[in-house]
């Protein structure tokens, strides 16, 4: 049985509609980005504000990095520790042991802290920079192994 071309094809659209096109829906039917008021921001402003959130914290983790190797650099970590020291030694006797110890591990714990942001590559090109050095030792370190072998 020979079907014509006609009959074969069926077009369950509407008519004069375009393939892959749905119509707008209306205000009570379900969501439609042609529907009239939709209240949700665009991709463009949501990638816009991504970024600016993370250039905002790239800039805070950044400014953390710099104070607490500013706070190194300049001797305030060590002055503070000896200070605290020198305290404890007073506080020992005034306060307790106990609780002379516990001021004197705060201090003692910034300090820790401080060292360790300090060691803390900042984001963007220092950042890139540590991960280029490492993968380069460790790439560095293959082709040594390479060339012992033979």
């Amino acid at each position: 049985m020979a079907e014509t071309a006609d009959e074969f094809l069926a077009h369950f659209g509407v008519v004069g509609m375009k393939w892959g096109k749905h119509k707008a829906q209306s205000s009570s039917g379900g969501g439609s980005s042609s529907g009239g008021g939709s209240t949700a921001p665009s991709r463009s402003d949501l990638r816009a504000k991504n970024k600016e959130s993370k250039k905002a914290d790239n800039a805070k983790a950044s400014a953390e990095i710099d104070a607490a190797r500013a706070r190194i650099n300049s001797g305030e970590n060590r002055k503070a520790y000896k200070d605290a020291k020198a305290q404890y030694k007073i506080d020992k006797v005034n306060v307790g042991k106990r609780e002379a110890a516990k001021a004197f591990n705060a201090v003692k714990d910034k300090n820790i802290n401080d060292a360790a942001v300090a060691q803390m590559a900042k984001p963007g090109k220092e950042r890139t920079v540590a991960i280029l050095v490492t993968v380069g030792g460790v790439v560095l370190s293959g082709v040594m192994a390479g060339l012992s072998e033979q």
